[in-house]
């Protein structure tokens, strides 16, 4: 979205007695109902509630239940106010649905390449929720119908069977703030040749990447085979 925007939610919950959630957004506020002015919007299983915003404060913030398990379980994602000053996101449907294409994607892979047959590069975002601790998280990668998993240190960086997993963003206390960790992947070695082989020419990837219970899925746009 973009500053001085009027913008509305509209939150909902679903399902039983473990669906109630607590809509909460950082940087913003909005008006619940019509009624009062908050951050966080309480909901039941099955209710519905309707939450105005103007858009004051630029910058990515996160949105997500504040319930702890809820959270951990993927129930956050994160929005954008761009200032006035930037180029502004156009809210035209025939676009972007809702104003940004990827809105609706927590994984994103920006680059892929298979170099020589036998060793596929793999860069992009995965969407987290803030202070995530990656030491604290198996990492499992699944490519056609092979699955790898990585075990981070404090570092951000994991080896698995000749591969490995490396977080470009992680503080030295091995965590990440802001809502999206960076990550480049390098899988090589003989369990993936076979897998690699059947990559070769193609143009796209179906990738998906599980951090400790929540689960993403992509397809990459291009796999380039390179010499």
């Amino acid at each position: 979205m973009n500053e001085g925007e009027r913008v509305r939610w509209y939150v909902f919950a679903l399902g039983s007695e473990d669906d109630f959630h607590t809509a909460h957004w950082h940087g913003e506020r909005v008006l619940e109902d019509g009624r009062r002015r908050t951050d966080v919007v309480e909901l039941l299983p099955a209710t519905m509630k309707v939450a105005d915003m103007v858009a004051s404060n630029p910058g990515s913030w996160l949105y997500h239940c504040h319930v702890a398990e809820h959270m951990m379980e993927g129930m956050f994602t994160q929005f954008t106010i761009h200032p006035k000053a930037a180029k502004a996101v156009s809210t035209d449907p025939s676009v972007a649905f809702f104003g940004l294409t990827t809105a609706g994607q927590s994984l994103q892979i920006k680059r892929a390449e298979l170099i020589n047959g036998n060793e596929l590069q793999l860069a992009g975002t995965v969407t987290v929720f803030d202070a995530f601790s990656i030491f604290n998280q198996t990492v499992a990668l699944k490519i056609g119908g092979k699955t790898i998993a990585f075990q981070p240190d404090r570092s951000g960086l994991a080896t698995a069977k000749g591969s490995t997993f490396r977080v470009r963003n992680v503080n030295p206390y091995g965590v990440i703030y802001g809502g999206s960790l960076e990550f480049e992947i390098v899988l090589k070695g003989d369990g993936w040749q076979g897998e690699l082989k059947q990559l070769s020419g193609k143009t796209s990837l179906p990738v998906t990447l599980q951090l400790g219970e929540a689960r993403h899925s992509a397809t990459a746009a291009r796999v380039v085979g390179k010499p």
